[in-house]
């Protein structure tokens, strides 16, 4: 059994006002933990921010997965309140962006110019693995998670899967899988068709748009939940195709293709009222209405648990 819950629903910047209240306005976090497993965070805009203050000073270890460095997704890291207790442990895997690791841009949070506390006077332990789109490997439990329930490493790992995707600046896709369960995550993604815009993909030509969604197909398939950017609609992306976002239709295309068995709308714009999600969720309704996808936009906060 695995649970997804969303911290954060929105892309680029928070928004608050009382016409966006419905799916909440906190840029993109996420939690995905198994039944009796310790927890996955995946980035860390505002909505990671609530999590730190309710959390009991009890909770000490931390897994992070990052996506990418953009600002809407490591915003709250600075204010995260368990980094400031010297009990915590903290491991971040994610990507370098074109000239820096994320550990470099991580600290960079940290300087005086931008942030009162310098990164050398948080008293956590953190952590930081470099990681590449088309990478494979294990994140095993935490230490003390392991000594404190007596159990194996093996049992309680999840298999992380990587996928570069097409985005301004190094942007990773993630496949995280548990005991036959897989969630897969696709935050930021623009169309690829005569749209380049990761490293490495300055020079592609027909022939590499094919294989690359040939490529996020596999990489998708048969998922239990599949989580995608739809922060456009087929209106408002016109003209913005090289801002790295897609729409509830791409979105639905994909899953549909990959034969993904539910589909989570998400990183909305902040533009975007409650009633312009709305009406995002029911064109992907009626886009996909005779096959078995299923497509739901979750509030912020809702847990969405596959058994």
């Amino acid at each position: 059994m695995l649970h997804f819950q969303l911290l954060g629903t929105r892309g680029s910047r928070p928004i608050l006002d009382q016409n966006y209240v419905y799916f909440g306005g906190n840029t993109t976090a996420y939690k995905i933990w198994a039944e009796g497993n310790f927890p996955i965070y995946i980035d860390g805009g505002s909505g990671l921010f609530r999590e730190g203050s309710r959390l009991q000073p009890e909770v000490k270890e931390f897994s992070f997965l990052l996506t990418h460095s953009h600002w809407d997704h490591i915003l709250a890291f600075p204010f995260f309140a368990p980094f400031y207790r010297p009990e915590t442990c903290a491991r971040f895997w994610g990507s370098r962006s074109f000239k820096e690791t994320f550990e470099e841009l991580f600290k960079h949070q940290f300087q005086t110019d931008a942030f009162p506390v310098n990164y050398a006077e948080i008293p956590a332990t953190i952590t930081f693995t470099t990681i590449v789109g088309g990478q494979s490997f294990e994140i095993p439990p935490p230490p003390r998670f392991t000594q404190e329930n007596c159990l194996s490493n093996t049992h309680h790992s999840y298999h992380i899967s990587t996928y570069q995707i097409n985005h301004p600046g190094l942007d990773l896709g993630y496949r995280i899988e548990h005991k036959g369960k897989t969630i897969v995550i696709l935050t930021d993604l623009a169309p690829i068709k005569n749209n380049y815009l990761g490293p490495g993909m300055e020079d592609f030509g027909a022939v590499d748009e094919d294989r690359y969604y040939e490529g996020l197909i596999a990489f998708c398939r048969d998922a239990d939940l599949l989580l995608h950017d739809t922060h456009f609609n087929e209106e408002s992306i016109r003209g913005k195709e090289r801002w790295g976002h897609s729409t509830e239709i791409m979105a639905v295309k994909l899953a549909l293709e990959s034969q993904v068995k539910q589909l989570i709308l998400g990183h909305h714009a902040p533009e975007d009222n409650d009633q312009c999600i709305f009406r995002k969720l029911h064109n992907a309704q009626k886009y996909c209405q005779k096959t078995a996808l299923n497509v739901i936009i979750p509030q912020e906060d809702e847990i969405i648990t596959i058994s």
